[in-house]
Order: C-alpha cells, then sequence, then structure tokens
C-alpha cells in the first residue's frame, strides 16, 4: 500500500512513469475516502450486488443443487469484487494510466491532490525533479529526524512547486513575446521584464534545491559519524570478546601438560605389555629386555 508517511511517489501515468509530489494540505481522511472512491466503482459494485442476490437466492431456494451452485458463483464473484477493490484502492494515488480526455478524481485539478513533474515545462521541471527526488532521499531512510523537520521540508517543497506552477502563464507569456517581431519600445521593454521575472523566479527555485542539498549534506554527515561511531563500538565489544593472551598461554600450557601426561603414560603401558617402539623413535628405544 503507497505510503502516506512518504510523500514522494513514482506515479505510473498514460505516457510512462513520473515522480509525484502528494499535496500536504490534503488530509489522511481525505486520502482514504479517494481510495474508497476508486474501490467503489460503478462495475465493481454492481458486480458485488449481483453476488449478494446470488447468495440471497441460494438461502431461500430449496432445490440442494441449484442453492450450491448460486452459493458457489456468489461467493466467488464477491470474494473477487473485494480483490479488485483492495488493488484499485491501493494503485490509487500512483496509478494514472487512464487517457489524458479521462482524468480521474484525483489529477482532474492539477495540484489539488498532488504535481508531477510533467505538470512543469522542461526549464523548470529539471529542477522540480532534482527537489523530489532530495525530499524522497530525506524521508526514506533516516527515521531518527524529528518528524516535523520532515513535515516543514515537505510544505516548503510543495510551497515551492505551487509557485513554479503559477510562474507557467509568464513564462508562457515571455515566450510570446520574444518570438513577436516588434519595434515597440513598450513590448520590448515589457519582453525584457518578463526575461528578468523569470531568470530572477528560475534563481530562487534553484537555491531552494541547493538548500535542501545542504539539509542532506548534513543529515549524510550526520549518519556517517553514527555509522562509525556503531562500528568502532562494535569493534571494541568483538575484540573484548577474545580471549586474552594469557588465556591463550595458560590454555597451552596445559595442553603441553596432557601432552606429557599421556606420553608418560602410553609409554609405560608399552613396556608393560612390551609392544615395541613407535615407528618414529629410535630403534632400540622401548624393546622389552
Amino acid at each position: 500500500m503507497t505510503r502516506l508517511d512518504q510523500p514522494v511517489q513514482t506515479g505510473m501515468f498514460a505516457n510512462g512513469p513520473d515522480l509525484m509530489l502528494r499535496n500536504p494540505d490534503v488530509s489522511a481522511g481525505r486520502w482514504h475516502r479517494a481510495r474508497a472512491r476508486r474501490a467503489l466503482q460503478l462495475p465493481t459494485v454492481l458486480a458485488a450486488l449481483t453476488a449478494m442476490g446470488l447468495v440471497v437466492v441460494a438461502v431461500v431456494d430449496h432445490d440442494l443443487h441449484d442453492r450450491a451452485l448460486y452459493l458457489v458463483v456468489g461467493v466467488l464473484v464477491l470474494a473477487a469484487c473485494g480483490l479488485l477493490g483492495g488493488w484499485q484502492a491501493v494503485r490509487a494515488l500512483t496509478h494514472h494510466d487512464h487517457q489524458p480526455d479521462k482524468p480521474c478524481p484525483l489529477d482532474r485539478d492539477r495540484g489539488a491532490f498532488f504535481y508531477r513533474s510533467q505538470d512543469f515545462d522542461a526549464i523548470t521541471a529539471a529542477t522540480v525533479r532534482s527537489l523530489l527526488v532530495k525530499l524522497h532521499e530525506l524521508h526514506g531512510t533516516r527515521a531518527w529526524i524529528d518528524p516535523e523537520v520532515l513535515r516543514r521540508a515537505h510544505e516548503l517543497v510543495w510551497q515551492a512547486l505551487c509557485w513554479a506552477d503559477r510562474t507557467s502563464a509568464v513564462r508562457a507569456l515571455a515566450d510570446e513575446l520574444a518570438a513577436t517581431p516588434t519595434s515597440d519600445d513598450m513590448l520590448g521593454r515589457l519582453a525584457a521584464w518578463t526575461r528578468r521575472v523569470m531568470a530572477t523566479l528560475d534563481d530562487n527555485l534553484a537555491r531552494v534545491a541547493v538548500d535542501l542539498d545542504g539539509c542532506l549534506v548534513l543529515t549524510r554527515a550526520w549518519e556517517n559519524q553514527l555509522q562509525q561511531r556503531d562500528l568502532a563500538d562494535r569493534a571494541d565489544r568483538t575484540l573484548r570478546a577474545l580471549p586474552t593472551f594469557t588465556d591463550l598461554r595458560g590454555l597451552h600450557t596445559a595442553t603441553e601438560a596432557l601432552q606429557r601426561t599421556t606420553f608418560t603414560y602410553i609409554t609405560a603401558a608399552r613396556d608393560v605389555v612390551g609392544a615395541g617402539s613407535f615407528p618414529w623413535e629410535p630403534s632400540g628405544i622401548g624393546r622389552t629386555r
């Protein structure tokens, strides 16, 4: 199931996968209602009602064979409707591979529930994708960060995307003014002014990405320190668990004594029974007199 605590998701659209950012102002209850609407689509509801009707008929029917048939079919259809509805609910946020002229309630109004990187022009989309990738990393593996910090990062990136969306009309106007040949000084000044405005907006959006990258640099550095400290602690515990050199020397001394005791016992037994010398002993040693 799509995690509502992860604001950045990879959505499936008719023109392929794309990064999308969830609207932080949409409550969890509203998301759940949107999932419920996706699960309770008209064909699924009609099929479920038909299956329930078959179950009712199976209960009141007196023919044992027909009752079993209606009951089995009704239960199977109900189960299929439940699985289909659950599958649709899970896909509600991230799957929008329907045709553009047939939007679902979630993407009918751009920005109401989410933004995707392709909602923006080519110049802005690259910065938007960079913001979303950084925000995804910030949320993805850093459970130790204060949730308020993560929430604030989500809100600020969303605000940046809202401002970028509002500038699309200005960018279109700037492009139109630039493509219009004119000798009117006022239009020329207006075209230059819109270009400066767009350059300023693009620069500030890029600054937001730089600042968010600074947050990632800090978190990565802290995690690296935590990892190094954990590695040092584990190395210390592992080395402390090893036997000391004194213990090893004592063990060696004990095994040497065991070897001498064993040799004394075996050679005494050999001499008693007159078994002769061992193969590695010089000739004549160990012979019974």
